[in-house]
């Protein structure tokens, strides 16, 4: 799988992996990957099962990246208790996740089971 994507300005997202080799190029702003700032040119090259994060995105602008997936692109996450404790130290209410269809075409169980993100 391709994507490029729009993260908004602030955004956290958790520390997670994914069962699949992963690539995160960044094309705009900056994304801070746990204690490492990755400015626009910066490749990010994870294996399948590395973990990494939490991820911040530059709070003026936000960051845009193109990333790619080998396989399986579903998240897995690291750190739950620390995902929650570091939302709750900056007064973030995390939203619910968002109704997910999964389509005709998916492999049979897509998208099913527990809340994978934290």
């Amino acid at each position: 799988m391709v994507v490029i994507g729009r993260y908004d300005p602030g955004i956290i997202l958790e520390r997670h992996g994914h069962s699949s080799d992963h690539l995160i190029y960044v094309l705009e702003g900056t994304l801070n990957v746990g204690a490492y700032e990755c400015p626009p040119k910066t490749l990010i090259v994870l294996e399948e099962g590395a973990s990494f994060g939490p991820l911040f995105a530059d709070e003026t602008i936000g960051c845009l990246l193109f990333e790619t997936w080998l396989d399986d692109v579903t998240p897995l996450p690291a750190d739950k208790p620390g995902y929650h404790a570091l939302l709750a130290s900056r007064d973030i209410v995390r939203l619910p996740n968002p109704p997910f269809s999964s389509p005709a075409s998916a492999p049979s169980g897509f998208g099913t089971g527990e809340d994978r993100w934290s």
